[in-house]
């Protein structure tokens, strides 16, 4: 660990003389949404975050509330495919009361911590990468954010894609939106403004107990930030859909990955996240976790590969660290990230009207702006 946490230095050192980033510490606020009390998320830990001791860290693991979930053959958002109407009603009681606690959640995340630079919506099985994260919050905060500038960013995903059917997109009036599996970033700022002009507490009744209720969360978080006129912005170190079991899936660029499943104490987790598990209780630990510390090699192996890129300026870092433009949803398939292009909603309208609606269940793509300079 005192190796990781020297890199960590190394690396600080390398990212502010390249790019004059000042040396302020950084405070970042962090909620998992988990299943049940006592489970935890892969962040939850300060062990977790230990390899980036200078980024102030707090987690929240924020436990499901229960809810009566009523009828969801009724109510729940109706579908335009039969695969996702399988999947919408196959969710279980303990998934929708997710959906209605969240927000409240975030609530608490913010009374708990109000003076956070940054706020981090993670899932439970959401791995982020420490150091790259530090690196990325202060090349944000020095090159890309002037003092009163909102941010709300991540893997942005656009609801034409999502296979709704038409009365479900009349119904609800989705935005676009940050997937919060891959990790949703708040500036503290914006997430606070949220809160003071009474929008949180307002979309919290909608989600707990009003017509929210049947939406999934981050989608509720999408339209709340776009009351208050904050746009989801796309961030390709940000991956919705990275998770695999094969070491090196996470690109060394990536500072948080979903569904990472092979974590190395998945026993923290909800029953949900331990089906696509390596580890059973036979087995105990994987091959891929450090008996002795308990650290996912993956990760140790990621952090390296990032500092190396750093250290040896294989990586653009201004370049690395921008935000995509508004309504750049990059559009990258999965398997060729090559493919990236900016969509405007419109357009995005247009291509599922020439497809068929749940193109994007079935290519999935990686989160990447389509600018060459981004």
């Amino acid at each position: 660990m005192l190796q990781r946490q020297q890199g960590h230095s190394q690396l600080l050192k390398a990212v502010r003389k390249h790019t004059n980033v000042d040396s302020s510490p950084l405070t970042l606020a962090v909620m998992m949404m988990v299943a049940h009390q006592g489970n935890e998320g892969l962040m939850s830990s300060q062990l977790a975050w230990a390899s980036a001791p200078l980024l102030q860290v707090h987690t929240l693991h924020f436990a499901t509330p229960t809810c009566e979930v009523g009828d969801k053959a009724r109510f729940a958002p109706r579908m335009s495919t039969p695969a996702a109407t399988y999947w919408l009603q196959s969710r279980g009681a303990t998934w929708w009361c997710a959906q209605r606690g969240h927000l409240t959640g975030v609530r608490l995340l913010l009374r708990t911590v109000p003076g956070a630079d940054f706020y981090l919506l993670l899932d439970a099985d959401t791995q982020v990468f420490p150091q790259a994260m530090h690196v990325l919050l202060e090349l944000l905060q020095a090159h890309f954010l002037a003092p009163d500038a909102d941010l709300y960013a991540g893997h942005l995903l656009h609801p034409a894609f999502l296979a709704y059917h038409s009365s479900t997109i009349v119904r609800f009036k989705p935005k676009p939106f940050i997937g919060t599996g891959g990790g949703a970033l708040i500036r503290g700022l914006t997430l606070r403004r949220l809160n003071v002009t009474g929008t949180l507490d307002r979309f919290i009744q909608q989600q707990t107990s009003g017509a929210l209720r049947w939406l999934p969360l981050d989608q509720t978080l999408g339209l709340a930030m776009a009351t208050i006129n904050v746009p989801p912005l796309g961030h390709a170190a940000f991956q919705q859909f990275a998770g695999d079991d094969k070491v090196g899936t996470c690109n060394a660029t990536w500072a948080a990955c979903h569904e990472y499943g092979k974590g190395c104490q998945p026993h923290k987790l909800g029953h949900a996240q331990l089906r696509d598990m390596w580890e059973t209780p036979e087995r105990g630990l994987s091959p891929r976790c450090d008996g002795k510390t308990g650290i996912d090699v993956n990760v140790a192996a990621h952090e390296h590969a990032f500092r190396r890129k750093v250290l040896k300026q294989h990586i653009d870092l201004l370049q690395w660290a921008a935000p995509c433009e508004v309504n750049d949803f990059g559009m990258a398939n999965y398997w060729d990230p090559s493919t990236a292009t900016a969509m405007t909603w419109e357009e995005m309208n247009k291509l599922v009207g020439t497809h068929g609606p749940g193109l994007w269940a079935s290519s999935p793509y990686v989160s990447k702006c389509s600018k060459e300079n981004q």
